[in-house]
């Protein structure tokens, strides 16, 4: 418990320092102008003041931190002890995030006085003493703020401070000021280069890296189309001991060798082989995150950059950044967005923020993957039975998986069937999938919830591509979107179980679509192509 004193007691959490300190001419003058305010009001404007001193922009009130701030206060109350809260996501997440920081602390309250504001007050003063100089106050990333207090019986005000780093519209272009160039190789008549963007960690350690080639001497000022390649490997977050799960895989940064691996066959080496001076781009997904983390927060992520600060998962701005970096590398006409499994769920939301942003793709390929979220559902709560992967969630992976994923991608208005149907997604687009995924949960019939609100029973993989399936069938027919419902038979004894049937050359026995299905795909992307000459 604290005892009565003229001192402020403040728990700042061992932060490293930050890049500016507070000039404090401005700060004392404030300091004797308070006298019967409201020592939030107070505190944030003097925040703000000390930031205009630094020459920064002043932070905007967020209404969600600051009720947040005073439920942490009243805990700190109930406590009798001014701590660090132990558990961020759970006491400040609910608005988009990138990173949080928070000064709290305990002052005496003057009880003798009877104003309450003058007690407050001087309270108020000896907190605002005690914070004044910390460095994070001047930190230029913040963006806005919350200030919560709450007067207790033990005769102490607590108070908490909570700053914000707000992540950037999906509309507002990425950063690439900070990638710089790693390793080249020269392999069978093609030039790569890797990148790191150093702006873009990933979860666990080294940054987001993408590979761009051409073909060796080519010239980057001839126009040409580019292929990126958005790569599958699932999905990961951290549960509450700060662990990585499913395991640390995808969450490092990735060598040059994992990605020349994904210049592989199928649809992307036959439309190389017929599309003169085309590029090629590889991105990582080393936030794990299916390309949705939009400099957002990740819950429980134990994992500092080099400075000392939260890695946010960054799939969806890392990707924007590389095609932006290739637009600008290479004099491109067009360019074709790829994605396979955790990359075809990707493709959708990055798609769209690159139309939003102005820069779209000419078409995008889905394969094996879509953000379904009444499938999503279904599997968590009710689980499939004879599926591997597919049992019933945790709340935990619940939470850890949303949570590392940008509100408006989340937001079940934007899911990518309804971005069709509505048609705010304007990309030409192919939505791949083999019928009897194993990695989507196989063909177990299941009670499959459609959008209509109607369940017919659907095996567990048809039913995550089924809201896609109408929503393009329900396009007029002229447009250029369209899908391939594909039985390619994998190594599994289940029928039609292939995963990411693009990546290879097999055959599809479904008569709904070609034998040969890769060779259609490519048909249709010389299509797209041949639609926009530009």
């Amino acid at each position: 418990m604290h005892t009565a004193s003229d001192t402020a007691t403040v728990d700042r959490g061992g932060r490293p320092p930050q890049r500016h300190r507070a000039i404090t001419v401005l700060v004392v003058a404030l300091t004797t102008m308070f006298v019967a305010s409201a020592c939030e009001a107070v505190t944030f404007d003097r925040v703000n003041a000390t930031r205009a001193t630094a020459e920064l922009d002043e932070l905007t009130l967020s209404e969600h931190l600051r009720d947040r701030a005073r439920a942490r206060a009243a805990a700190m109350c109930a406590a009798g002890e001014a701590t660090l809260s132990s558990d961020v996501p759970e006491d400040y997440l609910g608005e988009p995030t990138t990173a949080l920081d928070e000064l709290v602390g305990a002052a005496p309250l003057d009880m003798d006085d009877p104003d309450r504001g003058r007690r407050n007050g001087r309270a108020g003063n000896l907190l605002w003493d005690a914070w004044r100089h910390e460095p994070t106050l001047v930190d230029p990333h913040w963006d806005s703020m919350g200030v919560g207090e709450h007067e207790c019986d033990d005769g102490m005000l607590y108070s908490a401070v909570v700053l914000r780093d707000d992540p950037p519209a999906l509309d507002e272009p990425a950063d690439i000021s900070q990638i710089v160039p790693a390793e080249t190789v020269t392999s069978q008549g093609w030039t790569f280069q890797r990148y790191r963007n150093l702006a873009a960690p990933c979860a666990i350690s080294g940054y987001q890296s993408f590979l761009l080639g051409a073909p060796t001497g080519s010239d980057p000022e001839a126009p040409g189309p580019l292929y990126v390649r958005m790569r599958g490997g699932g999905v990961g977050w951290f549960d509450v001991d700060g662990a990585p799960r499913p395991g640390p895989h995808n969450k490092s940064e990735e060598s040059l060798n994992t990605q020349l691996g994904y210049v592989d066959g199928g649809v992307l080496r036959r439309t190389l082989e017929v599309v003169p001076g085309m590029r090629v781009l590889v991105v990582s997904m080393c936030s794990h995150d299916i390309y949705a983390g939009n400099q957002t927060f990740d819950p429980y992520n134990p994992n500092l950059t080099a400075d000392g600060r939260t890695r946010p998962t960054s799939g969806l701005t890392a990707t924007k950044a590389a095609v932006q970096f290739a637009l600008d590398t290479y004099a491109t006409d067009q360019y074709i967005l790829h994605g396979t499994s955790a990359g075809g769920y990707g493709v959708y939301h990055v798609g769209w923020a690159l139309q939003r942003q102005g820069i779209p793709p000419t078409a995008l390929i889905s394969d094996s993957g879509v953000l379904n979220q009444a499938w999503l559902t279904y599997v968590a709560e009710t689980g499939i039975s004879g599926s591997s992967g597919c049992e019933k969630n945790t709340e935990e992976r619940g939470f850890g998986v949303l949570g590392r994923t940008d509100a408006e991608i989340l937001d079940p208005a934007n899911q990518p069937h309804l971005l069709v149907a509505d048609g705010r997604l304007e990309i030409p687009t192919m939505h791949v999938w083999s019928a009897g995924d194993h990695a989507l949960c196989g063909a177990v019939p299941i009670p499959c919830p459609l959008p209509d609100g109607s369940t017919p029973t659907l095996w567990a993989a048809d039913c995550q591509h089924e809201p896609m399936r109408l929503a393009i069938a329900g396009l007029d027919p002229d447009h250029p979107s369209t899908y391939l419902r594909l039985c390619v038979e994998g190594n599994r004894p289940t029928p039609c179980d292939h995963h990411v049937p693009t990546r290879g050359d097999r055959v599809n026995t479904d008569p709904g679509a070609p034998a040969d299905y890769n060779g259609a795909i490519v048909d249709w992307l010389l299509d797209r192509l041949a639609d926009d000459p530009t």
